[in-house]
């Protein structure tokens, strides 16, 4: 059996008419032209049926409205095999709403709003709290800056002190160094005078004289050589003013000797480095590894400081060889100076205090005053092997 609803009822907008039954189950109506909502409902008798009709909202589904019940809207069907609900009406009641539930929400409206204002508050507290931490910083870092800014003119100070005392220290030296050598002239010139040299072969200690001022510029330099290394004599292994300027000549003269000084001659300019590891057998390019008694140094300079030996503090690589076939280079070393085949061509490495203890404060400057990518001219390169004196054998230096 079925029953056929048809009632007339204006809605608003986005609202719907639905069948509710007091056993439960619902039917929702269609709406129809001229105002009119139409539905049918099945169901198997023998059923009591009582309905009503409501309005809900088409978007949450909530009841609305209901209608305002005229007479009996209920029916026992047994034998009827069609029933039909025809009404018109012209309005539908309003659902009463629940007080208890509008003082509900009115509490959670005002207990929102309670803790929406503490956390407002909250969060007021936290941005002054964080205003203040940010000022507190930035004066601390204020304070710091200013006392930094001290230390640091404090620095600049006593820097510039220790720079015109080195500067006065020096013009001293440099000042009785003139005066040394003008008294060693004028009495070579007075002795030259009073008796003229004779023409003769110099003797040994002379020619040992001789070299030790061509390799250091004075017999004193070369007298430091037995304070760094104990060592005082010594054979001339290389001279590049003898022998052919080339790598495969360089390895050959020095390979399988220990105990060696490389001196660089550039115009009026003295240095070099120390070796004290045995050399192998050079077949190919490498480096010395490992010489923790290697050093460099500096007899005369640019700057007219006295003679300084630069410790290494990197020794992983010093002396350098290359292939014997190099058609550029014939020696270096490492973080300190390249020598060129073509001696005008030749460089010292701006690196230099990265191997070694600097504490002049000129750096590679101090050697030629010339650092990489400029160049320098090499006048002559000669390598000797320092000995003790019962090992002179063929030495052409002794102490």
């Amino acid at each position: 059996m079925s029953i056929s609803f048809k009632i007339h009822y204006i809605t608003k907008p986005n609202e719907t008419l639905y069948v509710v039954f007091d056993k439960g189950g619902e039917v929702p109506l269609t709406s129809q032209e001229g105002g009119f909502w139409t539905g049918d409902f099945k169901f198997t008798p023998p059923q009591h049926l009582v309905w009503s009709y409501v309005v809900r909202d088409v978007n949450n589904h909530t009841d609305l409205r209901q209608e305002e019940v005229i007479g009996t809207r209920e029916h026992d069907f047994v034998t009827k095999s069609d029933v039909r609900d025809w009404w018109y009406y012209p309005w539908l009641t309003e659902i009463v709403e629940d007080l208890t539930e509008l003082k509900k929400q009115e509490e959670e409206r005002i207990h929102k709003a309670e803790i929406e204002r503490m956390e407002a508050e909250e969060s007021e507290r936290r941005r002054r709290a964080k205003i203040e931490e940010m000022e507190a910083e930035e004066a601390e870092r204020k304070r710091r800056a200013q006392v930094e800014e001290m230390e640091a003119q404090e620095a600049e100070r006593r820097r510039r002190a220790k720079i015109e005392e080195m500067e006065a220290e020096e013009a001293a030296r440099k000042k009785k160094k003139a005066e040394e050598e003008e008294a060693e002239r004028k009495r070579k010139e007075e002795e030259r005078v009073a008796s003229p040299p004779l023409m003769k072969s110099p003797t040994p200690e002379e020619k040992e004289k001789k070299l030790k001022i061509r390799l250091c510029g004075s017999e004193s330099n070369w007298d430091l050589f037995k304070l760094w290394t104990g060592k005082a004599c010594a054979e001339v292994l290389y001279d590049s003013e003898t022998d052919d300027f080339d790598a495969n000549t360089f390895n050959k003269c020095v390979e399988g000797n220990s105990s060696i000084i490389l001196f660089v001659h550039s115009g009026p300019y003295i240095f070099g480095s120390y070796t004290s590891t045995a050399l192998p057998e050079i077949k190919k390019g490498q480096y010395v590894e490992n010489d923790r008694k290697s050093f460099a140094f500096s007899f005369v300079n640019p700057y007219d400081h006295e003679p300084i030996r630069y410790v290494c503090d990197d020794c992983k690589k010093t002396l350098r060889f290359f292939d014997n076939d190099d058609s550029e280079n014939v020696v270096g070393v490492h973080n300190f100076f390249t020598i060129k085949k073509d001696k005008e061509q030749c460089i010292i490495h701006k690196d230099f205090t990265d191997s070694y203890n600097e504490t002049t404060g000129r750096g590679a400057q101090m050697f030629v005053r010339s650092v990489e990518p400029n160049t320098f001219p090499c006048k002559e390169i000669i390598v000797v092997k320092l000995v003790f004196k019962k090992d002179l054998g063929k030495s052409t230096v002794a102490h």
